[in-house]
């Protein structure tokens, strides 16, 4: 299951991503947060290995919470925020990028080592073009915050020295 931080105000949630990219636990989470929440900060990187890619290739369980995942992050309703914190990859990756923001620490990565398997290539063909979106897929290469940032995939890079 996701951990949670205490939120400050009822309307805001955060949300940790597991290390095995749990779809299963984040929908139950988010199902759990309907209708009472309206931002979720979702912290991803952290937690979530480069090149982590959960169990969403496996169980019938995850593969179906994994599109009510998705489909919750389009929900008018509800403004969710990534907060990616190192390297993103796989499962975390996926679900950064769906959300509506996208902040970063300056020495996160965002890590296309497999992003077929999650839905990944058409949004970032929709974000950053055909061509670019084509490199980052074949090549898997890591991409910096601020790279990233000027291709506007990433909102805002905060700095470090403890005080992102």
């Amino acid at each position: 299951m996701p951990s949670e931080r205490v939120p400050l105000d009822p309307a805001v949630a955060w949300v940790d991503l597991p290390p095995d990219g749990g779809w299963a636990a984040l929908d139950e989470r988010l199902r759990a947060l309907a209708g009472q929440t309206r931002v979720v900060v979702v912290r991803a990187g952290a937690a979530q290995p480069a090149g982590s890619h959960g169990t969403a290739g496996g169980a019938p369980r995850e593969v179906a919470a994994r599109g009510r995942v998705i489909e919750r992050l389009s929900s008018p309703d509800t403004v969710f925020v990534a907060v990616v914190e190192g390297p993103c990859g796989g499962a975390g990756l996926a679900i950064a990028l769906g959300c509506d923001l996208l902040l970063a620490a300056e020495g996160a990565e965002l890590v296309f080592s497999s992003p077929e398997l999650f839905g990944v290539v058409a949004s970032l063909g929709a974000a950053v073009g055909r061509v670019r979106a084509l490199e980052l897929c074949l090549t898997g290469r890591r991409l910096p915050a601020a790279e990233a940032a000027s291709f506007g995939l990433v909102n805002l890079v905060v700095g470090g020295g403890g005080g992102g």
